[in-house]
């Protein structure tokens, strides 16, 4: 197994960057469509894509590669431009399925260039269970064993991941965090792509089977 360096995927709140906390608003009437994004989850793709359309930029934000927004958090998923999701594509993420949807700018620019990125928890396909470890921290961090069929229980947390392939992108299992490998943070900084906030990953070792 080979030990690799990992980072967290998260937005921007430097306002010189992105304008304004958040950068897009709720479409006036949003939760009178039905389909809409609370349908989103992060343990499977639904069969019919959500209603994505017409979230409105905040008149003081800045058009970045990633757009924060009212209501629908990283916990789904992210908001990216086509240059991002260009860049994703030709890394290897897994669990990640891209939805079209339009941004409305100054309430007269509609903005079809950017997508949501559906980003699910599918751990038994993700991980070599058996090389990879699970603590309970409310049984004062006793290693615990998955079952495979069910979702993790908020009070376990991995120590040590063991990926079954050399993924550029996931879902932290059981978690909301997006983890991406350093050649895609790299490619990121590379294409200057703007909008997020990307840490080291030293809460746990990701290794590759």
């Amino acid at each position: 197994m080979i030990s690799e360096k990992y980072f967290k995927l998260n937005y921007s709140t430097v306002i010189k960057e992105i304008g304004h906390w958040k950068q897009m608003d709720v479409p006036n009437k949003y939760w009178e469509i039905t389909n809409n994004f609370e349908t989103i989850n992060y343990h499977s793709f639904q069969e019919k894509a959500p209603n994505l359309k017409n979230f409105e930029l905040n008149k003081k934000a800045k058009l970045t590669d990633f757009l924060s927004t009212i209501q629908l958090d990283i916990s789904k998923g992210m908001f990216v431009s086509s240059k991002t999701k260009e860049i994703i594509e030709k890394h290897n993420a897994f669990g990640v399925k891209f939805y079209n949807t339009s941004i409305l700018m100054n309430k007269n620019e509609d903005i079809n260039n950017y997508f949501f990125m559906h980003v699910i928890d599918n751990y038994g396909e993700l991980l070599n269970i058996n090389k990879s470890k699970f603590i309970d921290f409310l049984e004062d961090d006793k290693e615990v064993k998955l079952d495979l069929n069910e979702p993790i229980s908020g009070s376990i947390a991995p120590k040590r991941l063991t990926l079954n392939n050399p993924y550029d992108l996931f879902r932290s299992p059981g978690g909301v965090e997006i983890i991406i490998s350093e050649s895609l943070k790299n490619s990121f900084t590379k294409a200057n792509i703007t909008g997020s906030f990307i840490e080291e990953l030293t809460d746990y070792k990701v290794y590759i089977d």
